[in-house]
């Protein structure tokens, strides 16, 4: 911590600069309130009951306040009351930093936003948000629903933020994103749904959304073994659509699915895909709950690596494309792997006639058929010859 810190936090209360240690149960919720914008507040070791950030005087837009922790600060979860967060970001707050926590996902999320008023300049730098147990485990089930979840979130970075253990959903799911988001050098394990969602639906449970903006861009993460819910849960990485004006770029990312051969039974069934973009249609007729339409503006994939079904190809309606790209303006593939191994789903990447400009720039390796356009290939060099012009 470069400056002295406004306050100290330790499990029994906190202490202010100047002034004498107030004893508290939730020294966080104190502490929080009477910050000011730019204070840094130093949180000793110890285990901590979960957060609920309430609304603050601060305005929007200010320096943030930053928690740094000590090595063995925990956020710990609450299981004797239910449906509840591990760190809860009332609608509306933000402008937060956290560096060096471990937060321990309670049952419904480990971090969580509300609408409609979302959550705008947060940040968390070498941070664990973590369920119990592992896909090591065949008895392992249900733990946490989403390690994070959050609405109209803006100006979010994570930098070295691992997410792991989420038997039952994902990983990050983000509805109807408001402003960037970045994602840098970050580890995604063991979630029974997506390493990282972003939806933007026109309604949410009959509540009128706004249209998602911002760009997305996350680079030097490490994805194992995701989507091992019962049948599939969806691909490692899923846009859908609603961001027509927006940019989402994926570099030096590196994603194993049924890759490592001590993924227990019967999570090794369900290997899934590494990436799809779509827009996602009504829940049923009529409930005005589907993607905004415009799709997506850009989607690029630099330097990544994606592998699918090297020890576990999967089963049944679990497989799919490695890569599937819809409603999309312009996809670039830029000196990236795309590795369909023998048993898992033939179809390495998949690019829809609604994906309006596809270009392979410097070299890709892909293993398996490609779809593009309704018309497929056996290899990556036959869909070369008939489509030159897509090559740079």
């Amino acid at each position: 911590m470069p400056t002295a810190p406004s306050f100290v936090i330790d499990p029994s209360g906190y202490t202010k600069a100047g002034s004498v240690h107030k004893g508290t149960t939730v020294p966080f919720d104190d502490v929080w309130r009477q910050a000011v914008p730019g204070d840094q507040i130093l949180v000793r070791a110890g285990t901590y009951k979960r957060l609920q950030l309430q609304k603050s005087t601060r305005p929007v837009g200010s320096p943030p306040v930053a928690f740094i922790a000590e090595p063995g600060v925990v956020i710990d979860r609450d299981v004797k009351v239910g449906s509840t967060d591990t760190c809860l970001i009332k609608s509306g707050q933000g402008d937060l930093y956290f560096e060096g926590f471990e937060f321990i996902s309670d049952d419904r999320a480990g971090l969580k936003t509300e609408g409609p008023g979302g959550a705008h300049g947060v940040a968390f730098k070498d941070c664990s948000v973590h369920g119990l147990g592992s896909a090591y485990d065949p008895a392992w089930r249900y733990d946490s629903k989403w390690l994070n979840h959050g609405y109209m979130t803006s100006k979010w970075t994570e930098i070295g933020t691992n997410y792991y253990s989420c038997w039952d959903e994902h990983a990050r799911y983000l509805h109807n994103i408001q402003g960037n988001h970045a994602f840098s050098g970050g580890r995604v394990k063991h979630t029974g749904r997506t390493a990282l969602q972003i939806v933007n639906r026109m309604k949410e449970t009959a509540t009128d959304m706004p249209e998602g903006k911002g760009n997305v861009k996350v680079y030097g993460e490490r994805v194992t073994d995701v989507c091992l819910g019962q049948g599939g849960g969806g691909s490692a990485y899923t846009f859908r659509g609603g961001m027509k004006d927006s940019v989402i770029t994926l570099e030096a990312c590196d994603v194993q699915l049924g890759c490592d051969p001590l993924l227990a039974a019967p999570f090794n069934q369900n290997i899934t895909g590494c990436l799809v973009v779509d827009s996602g249609g009504e829940s049923k007729p009529g409930a005005g709950d589907m993607a905004w339409p415009g799709g997506t503006k850009e989607v690029h994939v630099k330097g990544c690596s994606f592998e699918v079904g090297k020890v576990f190809p999967g089963v049944g309606g679990a497989r799919r494309p490695n890569v599937r790209v819809a409603e999309c303006g312009l996809f670039t593939l830029t000196d990236s792997a795309i590795i369909q191994h023998p048993g898992a789903h033939t179809i390495a990447l998949e690019v829809w006639d609604t994906c309006h400009e596809f270009k392979s720039i410097g070299t890709n390796d892909v293993r398996g058929q490609i779809m593009f356009k309704g018309f497929l290939f056996n290899s990556w060099a036959l869909f070369q010859q008939a489509h030159p012009e897509v090559f740079a």
